[in-house]
């Protein structure tokens, strides 16, 4: 397909072929074995744990023999040392290809493996693109960086242009090369599938059912994986073989030819070409099929819904951790579950509710100064058992109530703020999910109305206490337009929640998610497929997981 500098050809071109159709044959054998067969031949933990329940369960005591097939095939014919060649070549084979397990996401990969799926798709992927270069950019490259180009053209599947089988292959029409490249997927597929449709057959006539063979699961979830990796690998190669149909060069006397190949009249220019009609077709089928059908697996899997839900856990942590944050902090949690209930709507609880207040601040009035300092608190939660206090953490709360920039709390101020606290501190415990909040139309009100701006505008604002005497009062009346403002627009905002419907509250609240991501109030931090969405993660990973597991949640 490519037109490149040919090596010569050995003089005994027989030799080359059968050489090389020996290789071939070697490989492809032990690749096919590899990707489709071993683990149809090989037992698994699973299936020897559902053979042990079996035996049990029919009062079997002999003891299962779970060798290689061909081993026990060999032994019943008689061919004792044949078998034996075979078991010790198997154990051999087996032990050296354990890190190629996890390759195309095989359930015996452990999860503190190295990501060999990440690193072998870059891998694979850079030298795709660097085996291009060779057609992509027909210049005189120096001789190291061919030779090298050349070689890549291995991971790109392009074996008929490697030195050696491209002299041999040379011989062939265009339309030979592309029905070559073009029929590779579908009989690799059909090769794949082989495993699973003996294994169906014989659940079926074995066991019952298509699908109650034992190693079905297995066999089935190896299939995927190999069909997806397959497909991964071989997409460049077959897109390019496709759409080199369309890519013609006009040569003066000699009309348009096909660039890759100039013995070829361009087929654009007879569309009722079976060429043309041809690469059309799989110009429709590769390199917009493939990508298609692997998006569609993924739907099939859930895949986009199970990210979207990940990425919502993470958007409802960070609003209720900042939440959290702008409106209490542990310390003051502690002391609210001291004072008790909240003031309620009746006058009689709110009586009850300011004489707790009150008998509350005496306690920790050491001084009589009628104020409250930080340290003042601290030493009244270091009374109710709270082992860890912040001072900083008390001194910012305390911050947004000290309206006179005392760096203390009058009893009107401790007040309010205590009342605030038991408004917000039990709604949230911190260990709420997304489909927790988006059924409880208090918490996401209280999360759509709070003044996320203004809130963290004013931390930021009043974390400094140094403050010239002759700007204090300026910078008092300041904060309390301030902090009224901050009440109103919460209060409007609360009463714009009350109208909305649950399903509007919730994509409401979502979108101001984004929004203060956008503005880095709210941070998101990297998501990763980590099995917390439980079975059907599980299931999606092992049989497409080749596709995302390694990349962002987003």
């Amino acid at each position: 397909m490519a037109q490149e500098r040919c090596e010569p050809c050995a003089e005994d071109v027989g030799t080359t072929i059968a050489l090389g159709a020996i290789v071939g044959l070697v490989v492809v054998s032990v690749g096919y074995y590899m990707a489709a067969w071993r683990v149809f031949f090989t037992s698994t933990l699973h299936e020897r744990n559902l053979e042990e329940k079996k035996r049990i369960a029919e009062g079997g005591e002999e003891e299962e023999d779970h060798r290689f097939i061909l081993v026990k095939l060999c032994e019943s014919r008689g061919w004792e040392t044949l078998a034996k060649r075979i078991s010790v070549y198997h154990r051999w084979f087996i032990l050296n290809t354990k890190t190629l397990r996890g390759m195309a996401g095989g359930n015996e990969a452990k999860k503190d493996n190295l990501p060999i799926q990440g690193l072998m798709k870059i891998l694979i992927g850079f030298y795709q693109v660097l085996s291009s270069f060779m057609t992509t950019f027909p210049i005189k490259w120096p001789e190291e960086q061919e030779n090298a180009m050349k070689f890549t053209k291995i991971l790109a599947f392009d074996v008929v242009a490697v030195p050696g089988p491209s002299c041999v292959v040379a011989q062939f029409s265009y339309q030979q090369k592309l029905l070559m490249y073009t029929m590779v997927p579908p009989a690799a597929l059909i090769a794949l599938v082989c495993p699973l449709m003996l294994c169906m057959v014989l659940g079926h006539f074995r066991h019952g059912g298509w699908d109650k063979h034992l190693k079905y699961e297995a066999v089935y979830a190896n299939t995927w994986q190999m069909a997806v990796f397959f497909l991964f690998l071989y997409y460049p190669t077959v897109s390019v073989a496709s759409l080199k149909s369309f890519s013609c060069q006009e040569l003066g006397a000699e009309g348009n030819l096909l660039q890759a190949d100039f013995s070829v009249a361009c087929p654009i220019d007879n569309p009722a070409s079976f060429i043309f009609l041809y690469s059309a077709t799989v110009a429709v089928l590769y390199p917009i099929g493939i990508p298609v059908g692997l998006y569609f697996a993924m739907r099939s899997y859930g895949i986009p819904q199970m990210a979207a839900a990940l990425r919502r856990q993470a958007i409802c942590a960070s609003l209720i951790s900042t939440y959290k944050r702008h409106t209490s902090s542990s310390e003051m949690e502690h002391l609210t579950n001291y004072l008790g209930k909240g003031p309620g709507d009746d006058e009689k609880s709110q009586l009850r509710f300011k004489k707790r207040c009150r008998t509350l601040f005496k306690n920790m009035d050491e001084d009589g100064s009628r104020t409250l300092s930080a340290e003042e608190i601290a030493h009244q939660l270091a009374k109710l058992d709270m082992a860890k206090i912040e001072i900083r953490a008390l001194e910012k709360m305390m911050m947004t109530y000290d309206t006179d920039l005392t760096g203390e709390l009058s009893m009107e101020e401790f007040e309010p703020m205590m009342a605030d606290l038991l408004a917000t501190s039990s709604k949230f415990d911190g260990l709420e999910t997304w489909d927790q909040v988006a059924v409880n139309e208090t918490q996401m009100r209280l999360l759509f109305s709070h003044d996320w701006m203004q809130q963290e505008e004013a931390f930021h604002r009043l974390q400094t206490k140094m403050v010239r005497e002759g700007e204090k009062q300026q910078l008092v009346d300041k904060i309390g337009v301030e902090i009224q403002k901050s009440r109103q627009t919460m209060h409007d905002k609360a009463l714009e929640a009350d109208s909305l419907s649950k399903s509007v509250l919730r994509n409401r609240l979502l979108f101001l998610a984004d929004q203060l991501i956008n503005k880095g109030i709210i941070s998101v931090p990297q998501l990763s497929w980590d099995g917390s969405g439980g079975e059907k993660e599980d299931l999606a990973r092992l049989h497409v997981g080749f596709l995302f597991k390694n990349y962002e949640v987003t």
